[in-house]
């Protein structure tokens, strides 16, 4: 499926925005394909979300967008308790109604936080990880040379890109000291991940991407404990198959213009644009 995109991305012509041509509606499939959706509704489902979490939208349109979105779910999902079938959605209702704890409402938030957080941060990160590789061609020659390099790849863009970075705030549930910094109970906390996974006390060289290092998961890019991503294989899987077809296609990929950049929803950081172009593809 990331070759069939990257083709439609190319015939295209360059130069093209990768990500409107290609990480945006790759996610989109993947996720509908994974939910049981149609690719007709993958497609309003992004534009849904995009306006949901989307830096720079009329603020007015969120809530009309947000009840589509649920409305769609909660046909599929009613679709799914008469005619179940072999998607992930069909297993999440079969698990609460298993339980005899059926939702509506959790299972439908469930959903739509798989369509909206998923899309956005997938694609941002699949974005970002092109423009690294765009931006490093010395290290994207070394990964088209050794294809067991991708999952120590993965993981640094996983890294370094860091998307959901402001999402982890807590609460003190009593006081504490956290390094050095006296907590009174109910305080509120913002972790930063991203500042978290450049720790270097942790990684080695830790602005640096580092094909050369092994897979670094110690990095806290889907979170960490009981709040860790729930889509995290996903995403992995994605992000990997994203790659592969860049590298297996990559000729002479370069920026035609800076990327934009945008904090969707501000609380995700990512590209809102990534304009690339080509003389000559490997093939």
């Amino acid at each position: 499926m990331a070759t069939n995109q990257l083709d439609r991305f190319i015939r295209a012509g360059s130069p093209n925005d990768f990500v409107k041509g290609f990480a945006r509606p790759f996610v989109a499939r993947i996720i509908a394909m994974v939910l049981g959706l149609t690719v007709e509704e993958a497609a309003y489902c992004a534009g849904l979300s995009d306006v949901i979490l989307g830096a720079g939208h009329n603020p007015q349109l969120v809530p009309l967008a947000s009840s589509r979105l649920r409305a769609l779910v909660a046909t599929a999902i009613e679709e799914r308790r008469r005619r179940p079938r072999h998607d992930l959605l069909s297993r999440i209702v079969h698990r609460y109604e298993a339980d005899e704890v059926f939702d509506q409402d959790q299972v439908l938030a469930l959903a739509a936080s798989l369509i909206t957080a998923g899309l956005e941060t997938t694609a941002h990160t699949i974005s970002i990880g092109i423009l690294m590789l765009v931006r490093a061609p010395d290290q994207l020659e070394e990964l088209s040379a050794d294809p067991s390099l991708m999952a120590n790849a993965v993981e640094e863009i996983l890294r370094l890109s860091s998307v959901a970075d402001i999402v982890t705030a807590r609460v003190a549930p009593h006081p504490c000291c956290v390094f050095g910094v006296e907590l009174p109970a109910g305080a509120g906390i913002v972790a930063s991940t991203a500042a978290a996974n450049r720790d270097e006390n942790i990684f080695t060289d830790p602005d640096e991407m580092r094909l050369d290092h092994g897979a670094r998961r110690a990095h806290l890019a889907f979170g960490y404990g009981p709040h860790k991503c729930l889509g995290r294989h996903l995403a992995r899987t994605m992000l990997s198959a994203a790659m592969e077809a860049f590298i297996d296609i990559s000729g002479d990929f370069r920026l035609s213009e800076d990327p934009g950049w945008t904090a969707s929803g501000g609380v995700m950081a990512g590209v809102s644009e990534l304009m690339v172009e080509w003389s000559s593809l490997k093939s």
